[in-house]
């Protein structure tokens, strides 16, 4: 008798998950990496865990990594519930020009989209958060119809201090 074929995986469920590791999960794996690395600096386990070590995010990068996450988060309650349930477009604003890699500057057209509001109520939410500091509108260079957003360093240290107390809730 033959043995069955094994199965390829064909659902969404059967693909493996990620997990999202808490700092706390992040530091006792360092801790354990260093171990594994004193015993026997010859073995593959040690360059694995050489590797390892030289890759733990830094703190910048989880506070950009928890800032995506939020968005991931705030995208599938709005997709469940409807957007209109939860109006906070300022505080999308913020994270989503926080999330974007180096502290790019995005097109108010492109923030308002990002953020799922209409120009109108992107450009208002705009002048507040211009007129707190926490945002720098720039005019376009060619196009004066068009700015460009960019976080001040005001909105950026609020939005880090906020993120990494977020982290520590969830550690």
């Amino acid at each position: 008798m033959s043995e069955p074929k094994p199965q390829l995986r064909t659902t969404k469920s059967d693909l493996p998950r990620s997990v999202t590791l808490s700092g706390r999960d992040l530091e006792d794996a360092r801790r354990l990496l260093e171990r594994l690395t004193e015993e026997d600096d010859t073995s593959t386990a040690s360059e694995l865990a050489r590797l390892a070590i030289a890759r733990c995010p830094t703190q910048s990068e989880r506070l950009m990594l928890r800032a995506r996450e939020i968005l991931a988060l705030r995208q599938k309650r709005a997709e469940l519930f409807g957007p209109s349930m939860f109006g906070e477009p300022a505080w999308e604003m913020l994270l989503q020009l926080y999330s974007m890699s180096g502290g790019a500057r995005q097109s108010m057209s492109r923030l308002a989209q990002l953020s799922g509001t209409s120009k109108a109520t992107a450009l208002r939410w705009a002048d507040y958060l211009c007129d707190r500091g926490l945002v720098r509108r720039q005019r376009h260079p060619t196009d004066l119809r068009s700015a460009f957003m960019e976080l001040t360093d005001k909105g950026r240290e609020k939005i880090q201090s906020y993120l990494a107390d977020t982290i520590k809730f969830t550690e």
